[in-house]
């Protein structure tokens, strides 16, 4: 569900939504995480970062979120 969250406001440059759509991606990866998966919050991260390369604000957020790199 997160993944159809954030096509679609991709899809739509909604760019006010980039930091929902931050935050969404950073509490899947953490949940999973918890859940036993090692490092998944920066591997989904920078997966996102590579998928919207061109998005800067999106990044920028993402970062915000904990994104190393």
């Amino acid at each position: 569900q997160v993944s159809r969250r954030v096509t679609g406001i991709m899809q739509a440059s909604r760019t006010k939504y980039y930091e929902e759509c931050a935050a969404f991606i950073a509490a899947y990866g953490e949940v999973l995480e918890s859940n036993g998966a090692e490092h998944e919050k920066s591997l989904i991260m920078e997966k996102y970062r590579a998928e919207y390369p061109r998005r800067r604000n999106f990044i920028t957020a993402l970062r915000s979120y904990g994104m190393t790199r």
